[in-house]
Order: structure tokens, then sequence, then C-alpha cells
């Protein structure tokens, strides 16, 4: 019976590990000019991506879109999506945010929390 809690135990340690929550600022640069800094939260337990506006985190949008989110573990990455489609991808081992809409975006991060 011990040694069953304590392999649940574990097994909760390690399956709480995975789950994290990182902040990014994010830069977008063009032609050697910074044209905007983002900062991003994302969650993987939930998974939920915010974004931050004037010192208060909001969740992720582009457009009046609803998004849902998606974690792959597989990927390491966070991706939202509506309608089926991909609209943002959140890449947690590149540190990379990629914006799909008519220009692809491609935007380097870095943690910051």
């Amino acid at each position: 019976m011990r040694k069953l809690l304590l392999l649940l135990f574990l097994c909760s340690l390690t399956s709480n590990a995975l789950a994290k929550v990182e902040i990014w600022k994010c830069v977008y640069i063009n032609e050697e000019e910074t044209l905007d800094t983002s900062y991003y939260k994302i969650d993987t337990k939930i998974p939920k991506v915010y974004m931050r506006f004037n010192a208060k985190w909001y969740s992720f949008t582009m457009g009046n879109s609803e998004y849902t989110f998606k974690y792959s573990r597989e990927d390491d990455a966070v991706y939202a999506l509506t309608n089926g489609k991909t609209i943002a991808s959140f890449d947690l081992i590149l540190k990379k945010t990629y914006l799909h809409t008519n220009n692809f975006i491609e935007l380097n991060c870095k943690v910051v929390e």
C-alpha cells in the first residue's frame, strides 16, 4: 500500500512538472528596424495564451475571432485555432511565435519570467 501511494505521489509530481507558464518578450524586426514588441504569457496546463496591454493580461486574439488553444507535448508548442485552422503557434523550444495571417510573421522571443 505504501509503495502504491509513493508511486501515485511521484506520478503527480512528474505530471505537474510538465505543465509550465512562461512569459515571453517578442520583437518583430523588419530590415533591422524594430517595429513592435509584444509580451505573451503561455500556459501549457490549461492551455491558454495571453497578451499584455496597458499592464494587464488579456486572452490572445487577432481581430474578433474566438480561439481555442491546443498544447502539443510532441511539438512542445501551443496552437491558437479558429474553425480548425491554426492562426498562431508558440514554439516553446525555439522561443518563436508564428502568426499565420495573410503575411506570415515570425517573432523572435525570449523568456523574461
